[in-house]
């Protein structure tokens, strides 16, 4: 239960953009999601205030008067543990952290068939490698039609 917001659509963003962002995120999470009060979180290269560049600073200013649950920011090892229900960023930053999200289900399979392929209950482990293909395919863009394009005429 967590967005990512921006994916890709905006590389050279201003501070009121991640504020929108955070914004439509949490608009989203709550409507859809039906998450009562989203956390908001900024994604940058630490979790202490002034971290990041210009553009993360000047929105964590924004961000903590805005009225939204932020949390301040998190680090990449932060993304998939739930501590934020909405995840700002760049375009940029956002479209490698999902283009690597997307690559890890296959990576995954493909090491452990490597590793686990040979093994006695190679039958059993094959069924669990079969199952781990509804991770990757979760992962993919093409199964869903890819991201939310917001704000488009």
């Amino acid at each position: 239960n967590t967005v990512l917001v921006d994916g890709g659509a905006n590389i050279d963003c201003k501070p009121h953009h991640l504020l929108s962002f955070a914004v439509i995120g949490s608009v989203y999470a709550k409507r859809l999601l039906n998450i009562n009060q989203p956390r908001v979180a900024l994604l940058s290269i630490g979790q202490e205030e002034g971290k990041g560049n210009k553009l993360i600073q000047e929105s964590y200013s924004l961000l903590r008067d805005s009225g939204l649950d932020f949390i301040g920011t998190i680090e990449g090892n932060d993304v998939l543990s739930e501590r934020a229900n909405v995840i700002v960023c760049d375009g940029i930053v956002g479209n490698i952290l999902m283009k690597f999200y997307e690559s890890l289900g296959h990576y995954i399979v493909r090491w452990l068939k490597g590793r686990l392929g040979s093994l006695p209950l190679a039958g059993s482990v094959k069924k669990l490698l079969d199952q781990m293909s509804s991770f990757t395919k979760m992962t993919k863009d093409e199964s869903d039609g890819g991201g939310l394009l917001w704000g488009v005429n």
